[in-house]
């Protein structure tokens, strides 16, 4: 079985085998966003140029970063569908510390920092990273370690996006208060339906939808009163899986995003259909280009009720499901609010 997660033991291992760094500093695994192999090549010559040609084994899908007193390196992570994820030390590159014009670590969505670097030749570099990371204490201290040292950058940086976020908002309030005034003239009913682009009528009751950033990649609608799972609910739904979900509070109802190295996974209706199909009904399977994103779209309903619609595809070199469920009991409520949720997927 494919190894999914990397230990303390193989990371610090993997720094002793790098010249200059301490497999006692702060290290921590980050997640690329769109950081470019030509950029790097150029800034890195060399060791760049073998990291373009590791195109060949694959893109890595991640860096583990270390900070030294020297500087920052980078060590590339891979994930190969049957061998899961390695690390190459000797594609490691590095930057010096006078380099380095700025290092921001500011807040991306529920779980995450976004890490932007500057060097003092323009080259610009943009990772995440998980917040906490299971099971892995180490990963949520270095994390907040790194961020300490740049404290300063981070928090120019996070008052930028906060003033952006603010004056988006302010837009968005502009925009409900038109939508608001025009759903009041319309009798309301409890049959499900979405009134609007940002309402759900359930049980009578009218929900709030608001958009949420997910790993910095894309936009989507959700529940404002829905809640996060716990890790361990989390991963007693979805074992093996990487991700984040919210639900309501009685737990009946959950939307879940899950992410994974784009790989040899492809965005195919037919295996969706094949793979739904075993536990239980498939009512519908579909393959559809919208906002721009290629999707693989399927509705089904499982032996027990459970109603099911997923879409997958890929965007910035991550394969991702998201999926909406809804129990037998809560199907009729909620079944309609699938379509509102997951079309509104936008990068």
């Amino acid at each position: 079985m494919a190894q999914q997660t990397l230990n303390e033991i193989q990371l610090r291992n993997a720094l002793t085998m790098v010249a200059g760094t301490d497999p006692n500093g702060c290290f921590f695994t980050a997640y690329e966003v769109k950081n470019s192999d030509v950029a790097i090549g150029a800034a890195f010559g060399a060791i760049g140029a073998a990291i373009v040609a590791a195109e060949n084994s694959g893109k890595p899908q991640a860096h583990l970063i270390n900070y030294t007193p020297h500087g920052i390196y980078f060590i590339p992570i891979y994930f190969q569908k049957k061998a899961g994820y390695t690390i190459a030390p000797e594609q490691n590159f590095f930057i010096p510390h006078q380099e380095i014009k700025s290092v921001a670590v500011v807040r991306s969505g529920w779980k995450f920092y976004e890490i932007q670097i500057k060097t003092a030749n323009g080259r610009k570099f943009r990772f995440h990273t998980h917040r906490k990371m299971k099971n892995e204490e180490y990963h949520a201290n270095n994390v907040e370690r790194f961020r300490e040292i740049y404290a300063t950058d981070s928090k120019k940086a996070q008052r930028k996006s906060t003033t952006v976020s603010a004056v988006a908002a302010v837009f968005l309030v502009l925009v409900l208060v038109g939508v608001i005034v025009m759903a009041a003239s319309t009798d309301d009913t409890d049959t499900p339906q979405a009134d609007s682009a940002q309402t759900y009528m359930a049980n009578g009751e009218r929900v709030s939808l608001d958009f949420c950033r997910i790993d910095s990649t894309f936009d989507l609608l959700l529940p404002t009163d829905f809640t996060d799972l716990t890790d361990a609910e989390f991963a007693d739904m979805f074992p093996d899986s990487v991700g984040l979900a919210i639900a309501d509070t009685d737990r009946t109802v959950f939307v879940a995003v899950r992410a994974w190295n784009a790989g040899e996974m492809q965005v195919d209706s037919s295996v969706l259909k094949a793979e739904y199909a075993q536990n239980g009904t498939v009512m519908s399977a579909k393959d559809e280009t919208r906002n721009g994103l290629q999707f693989a779209e399927v509705k089904a309903v499982e032996q027990d009720g459970t109603y099911i619609h997923t879409a997958e595809f890929e965007a910035d070199g991550a394969f991702y499901s998201v999926s909406f469920i809804a129990d037998a009991d809560a199907r009729a409520a909620w079944e309609n609010a699938s379509d509102v949720i997951l079309h509104s997927i936008t990068l």
